[in-house]
């Protein structure tokens, strides 16, 4: 990933860095989320399942 930060991760309040670490998770294997642990336990709500698989992120602060 270039040194530029894309606009995105700034919105996610990721580095470049945090956000590869993120997505060579382990649970990105068999996982397609990366979020916010309150998002994800939206987001599986939306899904009406009781979790999804994924990566939670740090709140933006």
């Amino acid at each position: 990933m270039s040194q530029r930060v894309p606009p995105i991760l700034n919105c996610l309040c990721l580095t470049s860095e945090e956000f590869i670490k993120a997505t060579r998770a382990k649970a990105m294997t068999r996982g397609t989320v990366i979020a916010q642990v309150e998002r994800l336990r939206a987001y599986a709500e939306h899904l009406k399942k009781l979790s999804v698989v994924g990566v939670a992120i740090p709140v933006c602060t």
